[in-house]
């Protein structure tokens, strides 16, 4: 969603870009508030969500526990484990505008500050399935297949 509204000028995908820009993640009220618009907006019984990057912390997986319990939808979360000089490796390969060092190095400390805690409460909320994410695309691809 953030790289859709980012790809047109206008107020938000122009935050959006400068946060991303700069190696920031996007506000808790933003984030969530998208989520929640995402959520009315596409909200089918019969079909699975895949939700990528959400949530982040854990103010972001309390609000999504709270719509998807409205919604009545059941979660499982995939979790691609990948040591940091590869991750940082990736990033570097992926040639986007915002993975410079600066915002790449960011990105990692908020990880182990603000996700890294999301991760252990989400793991008391509902099931998480760990993927070797230093394996092959086909590899990760199977092994994420055989887990769903």
């Amino acid at each position: 969603m953030f790289r859709a509204l980012t790809s047109a000028p206008n107020a938000i995908g122009d935050y959006l870009k400068n946060r991303l820009a700069s190696g920031q993640l996007i506000d808790d009220k933003v984030t969530n508030a998208l989520f929640e618009l995402y959520m009315h907006s596409v909200i089918d019984e019969q079909k699975a969500m895949l939700l990528d990057g959400y949530p982040r912390s854990v103010a972001q997986l309390e609000m999504m526990l709270e719509v998807c319990k409205q919604y009545g939808r059941e979660m499982v979360a995939l979790h691609f484990e990948l040591d940091e000089a590869t991750a940082i490796e990736r990033m570097k390969a992926r040639g986007r505008n915002d993975d410079t060092d600066e915002s790449i190095s960011k990105r990692i400390k908020q990880y182990y500050a603000i996700t890294v805690p999301m991760l252990e409460v989400r793991e008391k909320a509902y099931p998480v399935i760990r993927i070797d994410a230093a394996q092959s695309i086909e590899q990760i691809h199977t092994e994420v297949k055989k887990s769903l």
